[in-house]
C-alpha cells in the first residue's frame, strides 16, 4: 500500500512537471516527497489496521486456552509483523510464555533465537537455533534457513569479539 502511494505520488509529480509553470513544479515535487513520507509515518504510527481482526481472534483463543504454546508464538509473529517488524516487547513476552509451557517448541526456540540476534547476542541465538536444528529433519527448508542464520550469527559473533 505504501509503495502504491509512493509510486502514484511520483507519477503525479512527474506528470505535473510537464504541464505546470516552473515555480509550481517545485510544489509538485515537494508533494511527491511529502505524500509517501506522510504515508510511511502514519503506517508506522498505527501499524497495519487490517491485521487487528486476526490478532484479536487469536488473543481471544489464547484467553480461553492460555497454555497453547503454538498460538502464543503465532500471536508473537502477528504482533511483530503488524507493528515494528521486531520481536522485542510484547512479542518477546509471548515467546517466553510459549517456551515456559513447551521448552522444546521449535517455533518459539527459533523466534527466541531471533530476539537474541536482534540484540546482537549472537552466541545466545546460535545456541537456541542449534536446539531447533536438533528437532527438524536435516533436509527440511526450516533446517536450511536455520543453518544459514547460524552461519550469519557465527560470522557476526567472531567480528564483534
Amino acid at each position: 500500500m505504501i509503495a502504491l502511494v509512493a509510486i502514484t505520488a511520483l507519477m503525479l509529480a512527474a506528470a505535473l512537471a510537464f504541464v505546470l509553470p516552473a515555480q509550481q513544479r517545485r510544489t509538485a515535487w515537494a508533494l511527491a516527497v511529502f505524500i509517501p513520507t506522510a504515508a510511511i509515518t502514519v503506517y508506522a504510527a498505527v501499524g497495519n489496521p487490517g491485521a487487528r481482526e486476526p490478532i484479536d481472534a487469536l488473543s481471544e483463543h489464547i484467553r480461553r486456552h492460555p497454555h497453547d504454546a503454538g498460538a502464543l508464538t503465532d500471536l508473537a509473529v502477528m504482533l511483530a509483523m503488524s507493528t515494528t517488524q521486531h520481536l522485542a516487547g510484547e512479542p518477546e513476552r509471548l515467546i517466553e510464555r510459549a517456551l515456559a509451557i513447551d521448552p522444546k517448541n521449535a517455533q518459539a526456540l527459533a523466534l527466541s533465537g531471533s530476539v537474541r540476534f536482534e540484540r546482537k547476542d549472537y552466541a545466545g541465538a546460535i545456541a537456541l537455533w542449534r536446539q531447533v536444528l536438533a528437532q527438524v529433519p536435516a533436509e527440511s527448508p526450516i533446517a536450511g534457513s536455520i543453518a544459514q542464520s547460524i552461519e550469519k550469527a557465527q560470522a557476526l559473533n567472531t567480528t564483534s569479539q
